[in-house]
This record gives structure tokens, sequence and C-alpha cells, in this order.
């Protein structure tokens, strides 16, 4: 965001109202999600651009603003079918105007009546390439798992990292954010005889940080889920207790950070060990990125001899098709998974087999089976 950061240092502010306004600005940008902002970032970059070149401030007015913003819009709607990308990046850049405008207190302009008129002519007119969007399978992850896991030999700690990681995601119905954020602390992370409860601080769909909990019943070893989690805090020597001290006000508190589930790894001795296992407060131990956790995933799957490539949310995607395939209920699956949407479960994650799909049919009494 530093363009806008730009944009308000040419505010004749005085220091006091500055920082009020730094500070209400990053209030702001707390109630979207790392990930919205930066979806929105390129096309912010493209509309500050386009009033640089026409001369005009990029923050405006609703009225004035509205038909300036809806001129934009056209020139991003021609841009789209050049580049034959669907309608998502006209509303996209629709979103990202109206939140920069959010910022700095002003009504978004995006609401005018022609903006909405060319948003809705480019759902009818532009026609994105379809993405496969791939599901993992239970036979592909058992595969992973038995592979890397239960071949015998020593098990490096990276890869019984990921396979776990790959585990919880499909049976917890995890998106690579919510694995991010699974922490080993005893008390956000809790197991009992029949389950493992996960309690996730905050979540795509919960924006407010009042924290979700997610739930993941005990199976049948080899492939339990929580047995393999079990044995990867064993085995990395992860701390879940962190040391504590007592306070000035005479009260015990905590000092150490005791980390993430997924975490750098360091080799020393010919062994894989955790780069940190614990870390003074106010320091905190970091996750794994996107792309070393999706790159290092799809290694093992090759290894394991799956030949597609099945990126971190097809795990999510392939766990809620199994369970629903499998009889659990619909919405109970959905709850777990914490869709806000059930349209958004059904129809772009849940991937009916064709057994189902026929029942139906059946049902319908036009094609009855034969009876003695």
């Amino acid at each position: 965001m530093e363009a806008l950061q730009t944009q308000l240092a040419a505010l004749q502010l005085s220091p006091e109202l500055r920082g009020l306004l730094v500070r209400a600005v990053a209030s702001a940008r707390v109630s979207k999600s790392t990930g919205t902002w930066l979806a929105y970032e390129p096309h912010i970059q493209r509309w500050l651009d386009f009033c640089s070149s026409n001369g005009v401030t990029p923050f405006l007015p609703a009225g004035d603003g509205g038909l300036r913003v809806s001129l934009f819009l056209q020139k991003v709607k021609e841009e789209a079918a050049q580049r034959g990308v669907g309608p998502s990046f006209v509303s996209i850049a629709s979103a990202a105007v109206s939140a920069l405008h959010e910022l700095v207190g002003l009504p978004s302009p995006s609401q005018h009546p022609l903006a909405a008129g060319i948003r809705a002519a480019a759902y009818k007119e532009l026609l994105g390439s379809a993405r496969e969007k791939p599901v993992a399978t239970p036979e592909e992850l058992r595969k992973l798992i038995d592979t890397h896991l239960l071949a015998g030999g020593d098990v490096p700690l990276r890869t019984r990292m990921y396979v776990t990681a790959a585990a919880l995601s499909f049976t917890g119905l995890l998106r690579f954010s919510d694995l991010r954020r699974v922490l080993v602390h005893h008390q956000l992370l809790r197991f009992y005889p029949d389950r493992v409860e996960i309690f996730l601080y905050a979540g795509k769909t919960d924006q407010q940080f009042r924290g979700e909990l997610v739930s993941v019943g005990r199976g049948v070893a080899p492939y339990c889920p929580v047995g393999l989690l079990e044995q990867l805090l064993q085995a990395g020597g992860y701390c879940q207790v962190p040391d504590t001290a007592v306070g000035p006000d005479g009260r015990e508190v905590e000092v150490e950070d005791v980390g993430p589930l997924l975490r750098a790894v360091r080799q020393r001795g010919g062994q894989q060990r955790l780069q940190r296992a614990r870390a003074p407060l106010p320091d905190l131990i970091p996750a794994i990125s996107y792309n070393t956790f999706a790159n290092g995933l799809h290694a093992l799957f090759t290894a394991a001899g799956v030949e597609r490539r099945l990126p971190p949310h097809s795990l999510r995607r392939g766990g809620a098709t199994a369970a629903v395939n499998g009889g659990a209920d619909r919405i109970l699956v959905q709850k777990l998974g914490r869709w806000r949407s059930a349209n958004v479960f059904e129809f772009a994650y849940v991937r009916d087999d064709g057994g189902r799909s026929r029942e139906v049919t059946m049902c319908m009494g036009i094609n009855p089976e034969e009876t003695d």
C-alpha cells in the first residue's frame, strides 16, 4: 500500500491528525483479510495510474467520482476481454476502489448506477477459461501416507510434517491459511480419546478473531490423522507447554511462544530438527509460506506415484467430497468446514459421485428398475 501512503502524505495535516489517520487506516485494513488486500492491490495500483494519467485525485466524492470509476471499470472490462479472463476481474477492481475510499472515510463511488451496469455487463460478456479444480481422493492420501510414513526406515521430520498436515487438511477440511494457524500450545491443541480439537484464532470466515474450533475424530491406525499428529509432535520434539514467570502483578504469565505446527526445519548431524522449538516473547515463531508447503507437498505426491498436481486446497475439497459421498450429513460437513454459504459448499467443493446422481434419477419413476 505504498501508493496509498504517498497519497496520504500529500494531505496537509497536523502531526496529531496524521498519526490518527495512519492508525485509522491500519484499523480499517484489519476488517479485511490479508489475502483480500493482496487481491485488491494490483487493481488499486491500476486505479491510481488511471487517475494520475487523467489528472484527477484517486479519492473522489460519490457523485462525480462514480462517473470516473465507471469509466475506469469500462477500461478494466475491455482489458479483461483482451486477456480472456472472467468477470471477477472487473468485480474485484470495483471492490478494490471501494475499499480504497473506505480507508480514507469516503463513500464508495463504485455504487454509481453506471458502474453497476458495467459490472452486470461483464458477467454477461466475459467468459473466462474454466480452471480445473482438482479434488484429492482418499486413495491418493493413503498412497502418500503409505509411501512416506509406512514404508519403513527413518522418516525425515519435514516429510512427516507435510504428510501429517495433508492428512489434517483432508480430514479437518482445513485451508492452508488454517494450517498455518494450527498452534501446538497445549490449550489450543487438545487430544481426547476420540478426537483432537484444534482452536484456530482466526480464519477466512472469522475476520473478527472470535476463534473457531475444529474437531477431527480418531480413526483406525495407520491412517488415523490424530495418531499421525501425535507421532509428529513426539518425533519433532515440539514443545506444547511454554515456560512461565511471575509478572509484576504477582500472577504467573507465559514468557515463551511454542509456535505453529508448520514451521522451518534444519539439518543437523544427519538429522532434521525444528529450527526453533520455542521463542522468548514477544518474538514469535513463524509458519512456513504457502509456496514452501505447496512445492514440498507436490514433490511428496510425485514420489508416491500421484501424477497430477494436487495443490493444498484440493485436500479440503477432497475431504468434503469424500465425506458427503461416504454418507455423512451434508449440514455437519458444511459446519465442520466452516462454509458460511451452502451454495459455495455444494457447487464449488462437493463433487457427488455418479451413484448418488443415479439414485436421484431412479427416484423420479420414469425408468424404474426391473422387478421379478
